[in-house]
């Protein structure tokens, strides 16, 4: 597995929203723009992206401090959840 930092430019932003806004209804959301503002404003906020070799398999929202990581979500694809 291969973690990689979240950013506007990130080659394949638009699959990683996509799979966000499926994640979750609108109300339950934030915007790209204020992930990205969170990002910009304090540094402790880490936005992460998982690959499975190049393929996209979740990524994450979260703050960190010295004692504690703050979970702001997790999104894991469908298609990696094993089906019974």
């Amino acid at each position: 597995m291969k973690t990689t930092d979240i950013k506007p430019d990130t080659k394949n932003i638009k699959e990683i929203i996509e799979l966000y806004e499926t994640a979750f209804p609108p109300n339950e959301r934030y915007s790209p723009e204020e992930i990205f503002s969170l990002l910009e404003q304090d540094e402790n906020v880490k936005y992460k992206a998982f690959y499975d070799k190049d393929e996209l398999i979740g990524s994450m929202l979260f703050a960190v401090s010295d004692s504690v990581l703050y979970l702001l979500y997790m999104v894991v694809s469908e298609k990696n959840v094993p089906m019974e």
